[in-house]
């Protein structure tokens, strides 16, 4: 193809492409499930062929919107590609195929218009089968392209990833020749979205390693400014997509309108994405490309480490988290969370080194993905005979639970849900802050309804606690049960405003309607009931893999209370529940996890979730669980190990004439 027409064809991609990003950015923003209406100019691309291949996923509710950010990132690629020289027949059939793609979906909207509008034909019934075709081909159209640029080396006169002042070129070491800095970008702002998709609730786990590669293709050709740049955009692509929710609990639940919800979301997530700009510009200033893909690895797990504490840490979303439904699961309880995320980094800048035809990387993926064939798949044994346990779900409206209403409100709910529980209990949960009040008032409410229970049936719930001018989050036991466990980690601008002389004035809207907590210590034991230790996690300290591990070591069964009424509608729920999966599977331990509108769930020492209560519904929980003894290797030495290790990852990339990059 002559170059004047690439050209053209590239254009007419980009305006296409550029009305849907438009469109799509806005309802990605938008709670899960809801959309909002567009003004004819967002919506002249759907008539537009090659807008109208991606359009769908922009109209679509949900997972489809996070897909659509991403498949926009791939239609990046392809125009690099079509600018690129691959070979003439796979262009060719490249371009076959997104033409038939592109003119599928055409068909397909003017078959559902003019056939069902006009001629009273019912269509949909062959709409869906005509359309997942037609986009099959133009997926398959641009892996060709894909395979096309493998075929290519970069331009004799472009310099090539690893060549800066201190260092010789190093050929052949991008997968179509020199990415420049906005592809560069762009590429991580798609593996950011690609990462929100390997964890739940899409669980596309295969993602997290193409994620990682898509950062590390090339990031040796740019200077540290360039590599913070890039590392950035991969968490603006990240925390975008993946805490999204953080709109809902801002507009819904903190009285701000929507443009300044809107506003504040995006400080949150610019400002997370410095978690991964700093690390990167440190990476690119002290490493080389010498055994690039070992301190490229290590560095994003030191950068996952420096989130988990640094301002109290925010470890959400870890790149290993997304793999406790894939063969690595088998890794959790020999090094958690972050061991799974350097096994996940390893994998995509290894899969790097492979498609550039250095074939011996094949060895160490396949020796990371088959090891876990040869690991125990129990590290722990049975205690006891089974529990029988409730856990109940009240379901009770955020916008009045703080309210005299809502705490009348959450007393009859569970009470009412009490009392249709069965006599052969040893075990009830109630939620986080269950009863919207003080444990002094609340006490006599629980007392009352543990006298209804059998003298046997342990009753553990959620409670607000004052201890002179402290406020604490709590959970207490009655009945058969002995002990209390206080929050350590607390959820910044949620239970306390870090800083607050200096920000009280201006984020005063993040004063939610709960008072102001003070942590409890570090040192606490577990919670003796039904004739078994229980180690607690209260909401967000969940995500915290040590705290849990910590818990663990002198517990027989885990227990999570959490109120996610603050998420909404939106995949925070979902996303919170895996975490607490992986926190059973790296502990060997049975989870329970009680929740005021879900997701109420029990959890196996297997990760798999034995059953769960249906979300938003006022409902209970029950089943059985087995408390188990014996700690795994995790357990007893909890993520040190692995952070030394990617520490010793980095060194071998360490370049000590660290003067910048040319």
């Amino acid at each position: 193809m002559a170059p004047q027409s690439r050209y053209w064809l590239a254009l007419a991609v980009m305006v296409g492409l550029a009305d849907q990003v438009i469109k799509g950015l806005v309802q990605a923003l938008m709670p899960y499930g809801q959309t909002i209406p567009l003004t004819p100019f967002f919506n002249w691309g759907h008539w537009w062929n090659t807008g109208a291949a991606f359009s769908f996923l922009a109209d679509s509710g949900g997972w489809q919107r996070y897909l659509f950010l991403c498949l926009t990132g791939i239609a990046a690629i392809v125009l690099t590609f079509l600018l690129c020289r691959p070979r003439p027949r796979l262009e060719a059939l490249g371009y076959s195929l997104m033409l038939g793609g592109a003119l599928g979906n055409g068909i397909d909207r003017l078959a559902r218009g003019y056939v069902v509008d006009y001629l009273d034909i019912y269509w949909r019934e062959w709409h869906w089968p005509a359309f997942n075709l037609a986009d099959i081909a133009l997926f398959l159209g641009v892996i060709t392209f894909a395979m096309a640029a493998l075929h290519e080396r970069p331009s004799p006169g472009c310099p090539s990833d690893g060549m800066d002042a201190q260092n010789p070129p190093v050929r052949d070491m991008t997968l179509f020749g020199r990415l420049s800095p906005v592809l560069g970008c762009l590429l991580a702002l798609t593996a950011g979205g690609l990462t929100t998709l390997s964890a739940a609730p899409f669980t596309l786990w295969w993602l997290g390693p193409v994620a990682v590669a898509l950062v590390y293709v090339g990031i040796h050709a740019l200077t540290p400014a360039q590599a913070a740049l890039r590392g950035w955009c991969y968490g603006v692509g990240l925390f975008g997509s993946g805490t999204s929710w953080v709109f809902v609990a801002i507009h819904d639940y903190g009285d701000t309108g929507a443009l300044l919800a809107l506003f504040l979301t995006g400080v949150f997530v610019a400002s997370l994405a410095l978690f991964y700009a700093v690390p990167f510009w440190l990476y690119r200033r002290v490493t080389g490309p010498r055994l690039a893909f070992l301190s490229f690895a290590g560095a994003w797990v030191l950068s996952e480490w420096l989130r988990t504490w640094l301002f109290t840490g925010f470890p959400w979303l870890l790149l290993g988290t997304s793999q406790v439904d894939s063969p690595l699961a088998a890794w959790a309880p020999v090094g958690g969370v972050y061991f799974l995320s350097l096994i996940t980094a390893l994998t995509g800048t290894l899969g790097v080194e492979l498609l550039r035809r250095r074939w011996w990387a094949a060895a160490p993926i396949a020796a990371l993905w088959l090891t876990p064939l040869a690991l125990p798949s129990q590290w722990t044994s049975p205690a006891g005979e089974p529990l029988r346990v409730a856990l109940l779900q009240g379901n009770l409206a955020q916008s009045i639970k703080w309210t005299p209403e809502g705490q009348r409100e959450a007393v009859n709910i569970y009470t009412l849900l009490a009392r249709k529980q069965p006599d052969e209990l040893d075990l009830m949960v109630w939620p986080e802050a269950a009863l919207p009040m003080f444990e002094e008032k609340a006490r006599p409410i629980l007392e009352r309804v543990q006298s209804n229970l059998s003298p046997d049936t342990a009753l553990l719930t959620g409670i607000l606690q004052r201890d002179g001018g402290d406020n604490y989050n709590g959970v207490i036991g009655l009945g058969n049960a002995e002990g209390q466990y206080r929050k350590v980690r607390l959820v910044p601008f949620g239970e306390y405003l870090p800083l607050k002389r200096l920000f009280a004035d201006t984020i005063a809207f993040f004063d939610l309607p709960m008072p102001t907590m003070t942590p409890g210590a570090e040192a606490q034991g577990p919670i003796h009931a039904a004739g078994t230790t229980i180690g607690n996690a209260i909401c967000y300290e969940i995500i915290y893999a040590d705290r849990v591990a910590e818990q663990a070591r002198d517990a027989e069964l885990l227990l999570t209370v959490s109120n996610d009424t603050w998420f909404g509608r939106s995949i925070g729920p979902l996303q919170h529940l895996q975490m607490a999966r992986l926190r059973a599977l790296e502990n060997g331990r049975y989870l329970i996890r009680a929740t005021s509108n879900g997701v109420t769930a029990i959890v196996d020492p297997q990760g798999r979730v034995m059953a769960r209560a249906p979300q938003f519904q006022a409902t209970s929980l029950r089943g059985e669980v087995l408390p188990m003894v014996g700690n795994t290797p995790f357990t007893r030495t909890g993520s040190w190990p692995t952070w030394l290790l990617a520490a010793l990852l980095v060194l071998p990339g360490w370049r000590f004439n660290t003067r910048r990059s040319g």
